[in-house]
């Protein structure tokens, strides 16, 4: 009887792991995208938001189906609204672009600018403006989900850091005696004359990694 509780225990708790495995990537995972957007009569576009890379993967279709294919960032994720970096243009050196997905509108919005060099700053100003309607939509995003995905997985990647750093310091020797110009290749904690700590990797009397 022990035993089939145990077992029960067991496949209750590995289930929970999953499905919380699962939730978690379930932001990244869901796929978001325009698609059939008749940009013009020999242009059909396709955008697929690729949230995990933080990109938007671009298709452009020719009538003799020929296709074009480019990713550009992601600046801002919005309720209703994901909006592009703007983006150099080949065609001029002066010539940028900007697009914005709108699920509520299920459109793509071009705009043109031309780049204007200003006494601090750049300064871009609005040459033209171009609303695309898309036949297929899926963008039923969830702004906060994705925020705590980022983070969680910004987290992740803090640990996996210090994980490495735990595993460099742990495979030199310690460092020997109190001239800390005398450390080198040794990992070590000085207390500088201010009153801080630093514990790390040193290397010709210098901390090259670690914390303070």
């Amino acid at each position: 009887m022990q035993h089939i509780i145990k077992v029960f225990l067991m496949k209750k708790t590995l289930t929970i792991i999953f499905l919380g495995l699962l939730f978690s990537n379930n932001a990244y995972a869901e796929p978001y995208f325009f698609k059939n957007c008749k940009l013009s009569n020999a242009i059909t576009g396709n955008y697929i938001i690729n949230l995990e890379k933080n990109v938007i993967e671009v298709e452009l279709i020719r009538p003799d189906g020929v296709a074009q294919n480019f990713s550009d960032k992601i600046k801002t994720i919005e309720t209703n609204k994901i909006i592009s970096d703007k983006i150099k243009s080949e065609k001029s050196k002066e010539l940028y672009f900007q697009y914005f997905l709108n699920s509520k509108s299920k459109s793509v919005t071009k705009l043109e600018y031309i780049k204007q060099s200003g006494v601090d700053m750049d300064i871009f100003k609005l040459e033209s403006k171009r609303i695309t309607r898309c036949l297929d939509v899926k963008g039923d995003w969830d702004k906060k989900k994705i925020e705590k995905a980022k983070i969680e997985n910004e987290q992740k990647e803090i640990l996996k850091a210090q994980e490495e750093l735990k595993k460099e310091q742990e495979a030199v020797f310690k460092c020997q005696g109190e001239d800390i110009n005398k450390w080198k290749d040794c990992k070590g904690t000085y207390k500088s004359e201010t009153g801080h700590k630093y514990t790390g990797m040193f290397k010709n009397g210098k901390i090259t990694k670690g914390i303070s």
